[in-house]
């Protein structure tokens, strides 16, 4: 998981700085899924140590961190988009699943 999380350290420095743009739904498409495959691997983490309740925890962890999403994203006042909404919803599926994979590798 280190490997990934410097590949994603990566891939937004090279979004940050332009040289990879957003534009193309290609790279809109390959954004949501290392969003999600994040999202999946840091609920099944923070989770390991849990015994029941996959399923609610992993859906309350992936709220809470779309709520801190969104908040980063009203103070630096970014625009919030409709695929905006598609996304979190995904991120949310994907906290579930992360967490459901947690509690059951107990």
């Amino acid at each position: 998981s280190i490997i990934f999380f410097i590949l994603v350290l990566l891939y937004t420095y090279l979004v940050y700085n332009g040289v990879i743009s957003l534009n193309n739904i290609i790279n809109k498409t390959f954004s949501i899924s290392i969003g999600s495959l994040m999202i999946l691997i840091l609920s099944r983490k923070i989770l390991l140590k849990q015994d029941k309740n996959g399923i609610i925890k992993g859906f309350l962890l992936g709220i809470l961190l779309i709520s801190i999403i969104i908040l980063i994203k009203l103070i630096t006042k970014t625009s919030l988009y409709n695929t905006d909404i598609i996304k979190y919803i995904i991120y949310v599926i994907f906290s579930t699943i992360g967490g459901i994979m947690g509690v059951n590798k107990n």
